[in-house]
C-alpha cells in the first residue's frame, strides 16, 4: 500500500509537470498521463489512480493494481483501463553503472496474467494502425505465440524471430502464405515454400540423432502409412534411402548398394553373372544348372533381356542338349541346341517385350551361336514380366556316361517403359 503522505495529498484529474517530494497524488477517473513518469526517481512521490486504482510507490519502484481484495485481483469488472501517452518507465539500474537498463524488471519471476490473451503492441503512432501486435495465449491445452492483425484488422502481420539488431538470420513466418517458415532470411524476405532454409555456407541444416548411428528425416504424403516408411538418412557416414519401412539404397564410400532393382530407361544392368562351371553327368534327365530370377516389372513394357552362355560337352555322336528356358523349368525353351561331334558352344539369346509386359519375341531355339541363321521361326512367349519370373539354364545327356558343363553365363536387362 502507499505510505501515508509526509507533506500533503493532491487530488487531481491530471498530473502536474513536476511532482512535489514525498507527496501522494490521487488521480480520479480514466486519465491520460502526458509526458514521462519515472518511478524510482529522487522525488519520493507516489501516484494513486482511483478505485480500482494503480499505485506507484516512487521510492521503491513498486507497481501494483489494488481493488481492495486480499488477492489484489485487478479490475474484476473488466471496465478499467490506463493509457500512458508517452512512457511508463521503471528506472531499473541493474548493473550499478547509473544508466537506464529496463522498463519493467523483477528480481525473480514476473507474472503477467490475462483471461484471454496478452497483446504486445509495438511502434504505435497516434492516429495510425500499429506496426505489429504479438499475442501470447493458451487455448485448448496449447500455449502459443501469434502475430495478429493490425489495430484496424485490415493487415495480417508476419512474425520474425532473430537476434538483437540483426539483418540476417531471421526466422520468418509469412502470413500471406498462411504461415510459411523461412530460416536464415534477411529482413523483409519471404520463404518460397512451406519450409525454406538458406545460408551462405555449403551445409544449410543438420539433423542429428544423439542415441543412434542412423538419423532419418521422414516424408509423408496423403497415401503414406506413417512418417517412418519413407525417409532419407545417414547410417554412419553412408547415405541411406528408405521406402516401405526398409532401406532400399545405400550410398557408401566405394559403392552404391541397392536392395531392389533400379529401373532407369537407357541403362543396361547385369542381373546375374558367373564364371563358376556347373556340370551334369550320370543321368539322362534335364537338369537345371543355373536359375536367374528377373524382378517384377524390371523390364517394363518395351524392355529386353540378353542371355549369354558358354558350354562345353563330350565330343561324340551322342546328343547333348543345352537349353535356356523363359518362365521356369517348364517354360518356353528359347535355346535348345543338340550338340554332337563338337566340344563347345557360345550362344547369345534376346527376349524383347513387345509394348506389352506379357508379350515377348525371341530368337529361334534351334540355332547355335550368337548370329547363326536358322530355318526355324522366332519364338513368341507370353510370360507376365510384371511379376517376377525365372530364366533357367539347363542341360541333358542322352548317354549317362557323358557330361555337359555350363562354363559361364551373364543375364543383362534393359528397362524401357
Amino acid at each position: 500500500m502507499v505510505s501515508q503522505p509526509k507533506k500533503q495529498d493532491f487530488k487531481v484529474t491530471s498530473l502536474p509537470a513536476t511532482l512535489e517530494p514525498d507527496a501522494v497524488y490521487y488521480v480520479k477517473g480514466a486519465t491520460d498521463l502526458a509526458g514521462s513518469l519515472f518511478v524510482g526517481s529522487s522525488t519520493g512521490a507516489a501516484v494513486s489512480f482511483g478505485l480500482p486504482h494503480l499505485q506507484v510507490q516512487a521510492t521503491t519502484g513498486f507497481l501494483k493494481f489494488d481493488n481492495g481484495s486480499s488477492n489484489l485481483i485487478p479490475f474484476t469488472d473488466g471496465n478499467g483501463w490506463l493509457n500512458f501517452k508517452d512512457q511508463l518507465k521503471f528506472y531499473a539500474d541493474l548493473d550499478g553503472d547509473g544508466d537506464y537498463d529496463a522498463d519493467i524488471w523483477s528480481k525473480d519471476n514476473l507474472y503477467v496474467v490475462a483471461e484471454s490473451g496478452i497483446h504486445l503492441r509495438m511502434n504505435y503512432i497516434a492516429g495510425q494502425p500499429e506496426e505489429g501486435r504479438l499475442i501470447l495465449k493458451a487455448s485448448n491445452g496449447t500455449n502459443y505465440i501469434q502475430s495478429a492483425r493490425n489495430y484496424s484488422g485490415s493487415t495480417r502481420n508476419d512474425l520474425a524471430i532473430t537476434d538483437w539488431n540483426s539483418s540476417f538470420g531471421w526466422v520468418m513466418f509469412d502470413q500471406s502464405q498462411n504461415g510459411w517458415a523461412g530460416f536464415g532470411f534477411a529482413y523483409g524476405e519471404a520463404p518460397a515454400a512451406r519450409v525454406h532454409a538458406k545460408d551462405a555456407g555449403a551445409t544449410i541444416g543438420v539433423f542429428e540423432s544423439s542415441g543412434s548411428t542412423t538419423a532419418r528425416v521422414g516424408f509423408r504424403g496423403t497415401g503414406t502409412t506413417s512418417g517412418t516408411t519413407v525417409t532419407v538418412g545417414a547410417s554412419g557416414n553412408d547415405l541411406a534411402l528408405r521406402a516401405h519401412g526398409a532401406t532400399k539404397v545405400t550410398v557408401g564410400d566405394a559403392a552404391v548398394t541397392s536392395a531392389v532393382p533400379i529401373n532407369a530407361p537407357g541403362m543396361i544392368r547385369v542381373i546375374a553373372s558367373s564364371g563358376v562351371s556347373v556340370s551334369t553327368t550320370g543321368n539322362t534327365t534335364e537338369n537345371a544348372l543355373a536359375t536367374v530370377t528377373i524382378p517384377a516389372g524390371a523390364m517394363g513394357a518395351n524392355g529386353w533381356l540378353r542371355i549369354t552362355t558358354n558350354w562345353s560337352y563330350s565330343n561324340s555322336a551322342n546328343t547333348k542338349t543345352a537349353r535356356v528356358r523363359v518362365g521356369g523349368t517348364s517354360g518356353t525353351a528359347i535355346l535348345q541346341f543338340p550338340a554332337t561331334t563338337t566340344a563347345r558352344l557360345s550362344d547369345q539369346r534376346w527376349v524383347y517385350n513387345r509394348n506389352n509386359a506379357a508379350s515377348q519375341i525371341s530368337t529361334s531355339n534351334a540355332s547355335g551361336g550368337a548370329y547363326a541363321s536358322s530355318a526355324s521361326a522366332p519364338i513368341a512367349t507370353t510370360v507376365d514380366t510384371s511379376a517376377a519370373f525365372d530364366i533357367v539354364l539347363s542341360a541333358q545327356n542322352t548317354n549317362a556316361g557323358e557330361t555337359i558343363t555350363l562354363e559361364s553365363y551373364t543375364v543383362e536387362l534393359f528397362y524401357d517403359a
